[in-house]
């Protein structure tokens, strides 16, 4: 019976001893990556390169977030209060903009043969369907097609829906986009038509935020007017529909 206090005396010993480290091993530790556009996700970092970072959460689901989205990355330990796995996978839909040139050579049955065709345009909507490399937005730009004397150039105002895709998400990245939309007539003579242009090129990432592009197009506006027509060596005017068929460079900034 005398050693029975000693006993419980070292049993209580090493319970106290071991209860830090027991608890220690509980409160593991993982890493939450903090984006530039204020969202966090918590999780294992499984991959980091130059350009790439992949986060497995606590489900076994994985993100893939391009090193220039990331404003820091800092270790959290399990007993601070995770995010829920719904804020985590909420996308992130935020307002952007491009802004688009585009030149090139424009011709018309009926009205005219290839002659110099300018487009400007803007479109807003944003940058974040899907998984981050899609843009959906409303535009509006401003198109002519300058014909030779005595013509004045014709113009035309479209309003479009654009859709554009890049197909990773890095520094440099291959694009398509695709407008379409109805394109109003600038002057009275003229009535307006659908209007169409697809776009092929290389965006380069200069900021969070901001990519340049540049690569080339091809595009159709309709329209409606005075029209020519040689037969047999004699011309004839009458009112008609047509199309401008456009192709050329185009480039600009989407941010």
């Amino acid at each position: 019976m005398s050693g029975l206090p000693f006993k419980i005396l070292l049993i209580a010993l090493v319970v106290t001893f071991l209860t830090p480290f027991s608890a220690f091993s509980q409160n593991t530790v993982s890493e939450r990556v903090v984006l530039k556009s204020g969202k966090s996700y918590t999780g294992e970092i499984i991959l980091r390169n130059e350009e790439v970072l992949i986060l497995k959460l606590s489900d076994g689901t994985r993100f893939q977030f391009s090193i220039q989205d990331i404003e820091k990355i800092e270790a959290v330990s399990s007993s601070e209060e995770p995010q829920t796995e719904q804020d985590e996978k909420e996308p992130e839909h935020i307002l952007s903009g491009i802004i688009e040139l585009s030149g090139g050579v424009s011709a018309a049955q009926y009205k005219t043969t290839a002659v110099p065709f300018t487009s400007a345009g803007i479109t807003f909507g944003s940058d974040q369907f899907g998984d981050g490399t899609f843009f959906m937005g409303l535009g509006a730009a401003f198109h002519s097609a300058f014909l030779p004397a005595p013509e004045i150039a014709i113009s035309f105002i479209p309003v479009y829906l654009k859709g554009r895709k890049i197909f990773k998400r890095s520094i440099t990245s291959p694009y398509i986009s695709l407008d379409l939309g109805y394109a109003f007539a600038a002057q009275k003579d003229y009535s307006g038509g659908i209007y169409s242009k697809i776009n092929l090129g290389i965006q380069k990432r200069l900021s969070y935020k901001t990519s340049f592009f540049a690569g080339v197009y091809a595009g159709a506006t309709g329209f409606g007017g005075e029209l020519t027509e040689q037969l047999n060596n004699n011309t004839y005017t009458f009112s008609g529909k047509t199309a401008f068929v456009s192709g050329g460079l185009s480039l600009g900034l989407q941010f």
